[in-house]
């Protein structure tokens, strides 16, 4: 369980990266340094605010999530047994 919240969380980054990259690109080969910067603050704006919801949910539950993945990896052990 708290694999798929991680992969999620690396979804979302990854999605912005691949998205904000040819931006970056682009405006460093035209030199235009202050485009450049401002796609960069919002990617790191869109990074935490996408991430946050995530972060909390992990803050909040982390008992409950905890149990879920100890309970899946019993389950595991259980199967293959």
């Amino acid at each position: 369980m708290a694999l798929k919240i991680a992969t999620f969380t690396s979804f979302v980054l990854m999605s912005v990266n691949s998205v904000t990259g040819p931006r970056f690109a682009t405006a460093f080969h035209n030199k235009d340094y202050k485009a450049l910067r401002n796609h960069s603050i919002k990617a790191a704006q869109l990074n935490f605010y996408a991430s946050l919801p995530v972060f909390v949910l992990i803050v909040v539950f982390n008992k409950f999530i905890l149990s879920l993945s100890l309970e899946m990896s019993l389950l595991l052990e259980v199967s293959f047994c």
